[in-house]
C-alpha cells in the first residue's frame, strides 16, 4: 500500500471513532434521554410492559418498575422517573440493546 494511501486510510479511522457503526453504544446519561429510550411508543409514560420488555432480566425489571411507580397506576410518569434517577440509570444499564428488543 502507497503511504499517501496509509495516511488517507488511518485519517479516515480516527473521524470515525467512536460514533463507528458496531461501537456499543453508552447508555443515555441524562433522565429525560433515558426515559425516552424506554418510551417505546412515544406517549409520554412507559408502560410495565415497556419497561419490563427492555431488561435482560424480567424479575429485576419488574421489581424495579414497582419501585419507580410510585402511585402504582402500572406506568412510569417523567415525574415519577425524576424522584429515582439513580434507579432509572441502573435500569438503563440493564437494557437490551434495541436491536435485541
Amino acid at each position: 500500500m502507497r503511504p499517501a494511501a496509509l495516511i488517507v486510510l488511518l485519517g479516515a479511522v480516527v473521524l470515525m471513532g467512536p460514533g463507528c457503526a458496531g461501537t456499543p453504544k453508552a447508555p443515555p446519561k441524562d433522565s429525560q434521554a433515558i426515559f425516552r429510550s424506554f418510551d417505546l411508543n412515544q406517549d409520554g409514560r412507559i408502560s410495565r410492559n415497556e419497561f419490563i420488555s427492555q431488561i435482560w432480566d424480567r424479575k429485576l425489571g419488574e421489581k424495579i418498575f414497582t419501585e419507580l411507580d410510585a402511585n402504582q397506576d402500572g406506568y412510569l410518569s417523567p415525574a415519577e422517573a425524576a424522584a429515582k434517577p439513580a434507579l432509572m440509570q441502573e435500569a438503563s444499564k440493564m437494557a437490551k440493546p434495541p436491536e435485541l428488543q
